[in-house]
């Protein structure tokens, strides 16, 4: 294992999302983040939490963007709701590995000061989103951090 994304994973779950024992986590990202995946993982059982894996696929998502309807983008599964509004902390790991083709996640801020976007309704906090067909986000009491690692 890389030391670096060994540091790494300890300053995103020690510090930035301050995880603690009885926490429900999700951590989701691109397979090529597998490695920082795997150690936020095993740092987070190791400090008592509760961790669920969710893999992301761009060119899945790049489908959807490019094929799906208005009501399909908007559409958002009972499944992804219950765990958005039962977490208490979400680490989402997005990029590319070409720095050429990466994109900003866009986010605000909530009253607690953690990175968060409008849910669209997934969850109690129900802003409309300035941003057109954007993802479902977390609610404003739930601790969450995007990173873009370069690979």
């Amino acid at each position: 294992m890389d030391p670096r994304v060994k540091r790494h994973a300890e300053v995103l779950m020690r510090y930035s999302l301050a995880l603690k024992k009885g926490d429900k986590l999700i951590i989701q990202g691109e397979h090529f983040t597998l490695p920082l995946i795997k150690e936020c993982y095993r740092l987070a059982l190791e400090l008592g939490a509760h961790p669920q894996v969710k893999i992301l696929n761009s060119e899945l998502s790049e489908i959807m963007m490019k094929q799906g309807s208005d009501q399909q983008l908007t559409f958002i599964h009972e499944s992804d709701k219950v765990a958005i509004k039962t977490a208490d902390a979400l680490l989402t790991l997005t990029g590319s590995r070409s720095p050429a083709r990466a994109t900003p996640r866009y986010s605000s801020y909530s009253s607690s000061g953690w990175p968060r976007t409008s849910c669209g309704g997934a969850g109690p906090c129900s802003r409309a989103s300035p941003m057109p067909r954007r993802p479902a986000c977390p609610c404003p009491n739930m601790r969450t951090l995007s990173i873009t690692p370069v690979i």
